[in-house]
């Protein structure tokens, strides 16, 4: 499914089903077309999270921090 530009009334209609937090249309606005000196837009971090996605976890090797009975290796 490619992604599409994110528009200022899908994510008006976003905030309208998660109305406990309050957005103004500007905050919205700024995810929209980035006006202050954002490194990275919301529609290339949608991009980004796509490749992400597609990535083959099963075949990445693990962090040795993460894998059980890992141990760290010291220097003595």
């Amino acid at each position: 499914m490619p992604l599409t530009k994110p528009s200022l009334e899908s994510l008006q209609a976003i905030r309208q089903a998660f109305a406990s937090h309050d957005f103004s249309d500007t905050d919205l606005s700024e995810l929209v077309t980035p006006k202050l000196g954002l490194i990275t837009g919301f529609e290339d971090l949608m991009k980004e999270l796509e490749k992400l996605r597609a990535v083959d976890l099963g075949a990445t090797a693990p962090a040795l921090g993460m894998t059980p009975n890992a141990r760290p290796q010291h220097e003595d």
